[in-house]
């Protein structure tokens, strides 16, 4: 049994890995996959920052778009190795049973839905601050919102899947 169970500190690990059931196990595999993605990051953003230093200074704006969507890939990369090493640990399983399909279907549906207006709302971020970057302005218009609408959605599609996927794995075996 862990010491500090509801710390805002796994809190935090709970929200941010997925994981609805944290022991000690769970605990101990996030803070090693969050070290090694700090350590990856840390290497790729000093790459990036290296590599923007040889951009000519008349090309200022494209150093910093380098090294935004640089930094953007490694995001997604980091993101990726989370999501593909948590689903091999087993860490993002919850103990359930199998008389309870349909209130784990909801509540699967239910955390996709946050994990996608979470995505829609950073993805929004980003292309607002490549838009300020590249344009010196804002600018919204119908094509940006239908792309929006339609990542998120296919973001939804994809991570509903995943863990319906995950749900049907657990009550086979």
């Amino acid at each position: 049994m862990m010491r500090k169970k509801n710390s805002l500190y796994i809190r935090f690990l709970k929200f941010f890995y997925g994981v609805e059931e944290m022991d000690e196990y769970r605990l101990v595999q996030c803070e090693r996959m969050g070290n090694k993605c700090f350590i990856f990051l840390w290497f790729w953003e000093a790459i990036l920052f290296l590599i923007a230093l040889f951009f000519p200074v008349d090309q200022s704006v494209m150093a910093f778009n380098f090294i935004l969507w640089g930094s953007l890939v490694g995001i997604v990369l980091t993101m990726v190795y989370i999501l593909i090493f948590s689903m091999k640990l087993g860490i993002l399983v919850k103990e359930i049973d199998a008389s309870d399909y349909p209130a784990n279907k909801k509540r699967i549906r239910k955390k996709s839905v946050k994990n996608s207006l979470i995505y829609g709302i950073i993805l929004f971020l980003f292309q607002s601050l490549g838009q300020k970057v590249k344009e010196g302005a804002v600018q919204f218009g119908l094509r940006e919102v239908v792309f929006l609408l339609v990542a998120t959605v296919t973001f939804y599609l994809f991570m509903y899947y995943m863990n319906m996927h995950l749900l049907k794995k657990y009550e086979d075996s």
